[in-house]
């Protein structure tokens, strides 16, 4: 037995599954799960934006999260992408850009569609305006270059499969269709952090073997045990960046990027590739309930 790591109030298929399962609706041609996308939030970006982007907050079951201000899209929730960090510290490209990917969709335009502004953002009710900032892309549309807000310095997105003002359906989920690959996290307007919402810990059983990348399990508040883990043994360490870490026995737990894969598309079949890794940081390894 394994630990499988759950988002409280979430739906109990994997995050990395669940975009998989999105994005291969998309590429197939069958619109949402839930319901039929046409509703503004899951609009594409078609065309450069003619006046200034607003971002506002507002209450979800993660706690106070950005989204987009009165509006077209007003209510629709932003968020933040993880790997998007390496272009501030490298100046490598954006991990959700318009590059080829297995799906043949783009990232920026289509499936985290790009909130674009014309002229500065303007901070609504709950938004630190000091946050708030623009960052020059010329990769959203073809030949043109437009700004996208950016909050803490990190470029802001909305998800395809948020149908309606306040859906989350792009809260923590992996994609493995940017490059490099990255989390999704809705944007905590207080500090421009990312707001995780409560951690749950959960157990399953499934095959294992080996491979490579590690986000850390983030929660909000103190994380849950599900049935089978032990509480006392459940607790959080607050990271270098001031999130919160979930730890099992006073060790941090990681998630693994290769884990919640789904058959037909081109990354495998579902399974945990993480048990075993051997990294310059040490082993990865799951870990047994405690009885």
């Amino acid at each position: 037995m394994t630990f499988v790591f759950h988002r409280f109030g979430r739906p109990a298929a994997g995050a990395a599954a669940a975009l998989l399962l999105a994005v291969a609706a998309v590429a197939l041609g069958l619109g949402s799960p839930a319901k039929a996308a046409t509703s503004p939030c899951s609009d594409a970006v078609a065309s450069a934006p003619t006046g200034p982007a607003t971002v506002s907050s507002a209450s979800s079951s993660f706690g106070k999260v950005l989204v987009v201000g009165p509006g077209a899209y007003a209510g629709c929730s932003l968020y933040m992408l993880t790997s998007d960090q390496l272009h501030s510290l490298t100046g490598a490209d954006y991990a959700c850009s318009d590059n080829s990917n297995a799906l043949n969709l783009a990232c920026d335009t289509i499936l985290w569609p790009a909130l674009l502004t014309d002229g500065a953002p303007i901070a609504g009710p709950g938004v630190n305006p000091t946050l708030l900032g623009t960052v020059t892309r010329t990769d959203v549309l073809t030949g043109q270059s437009v700004q996208q807000v950016t909050y803490a310095g990190q470029p802001l997105y909305r998800f395809v499969f948020d149908d309606e003002p306040g859906d989350t359906q792009g809260a923590d989920l992996f994609d493995p269709v940017t490059s490099p690959t990255g989390t999704w996290y809705l944007v905590d307007p207080s500090r421009g952090r990312v707001a995780p919402g409560q951690a749950q810990l959960q157990l399953e059983t499934a095959p294992v073997c080996a491979a490579v990348y590690w986000p850390p399990v983030l929660t909000d508040g103190r994380p849950l045990a599900g049935p089978g883990v032990n509480q006392n043994a459940v607790g959080i360490m607050v990271r270098p960046d001031g999130t919160h870490q979930v730890t099992y026995n006073g060790r941090p737990l990681y998630l693994f990027s290769g884990d919640a894969y789904i058959a037909g598309l081109p990354y495998g079949g579902a399974r945990i590739d993480g048990a075993g890794a051997a990294t310059p940081w040490g082993s990865f390894d799951t870990i047994p309930p405690v009885s």
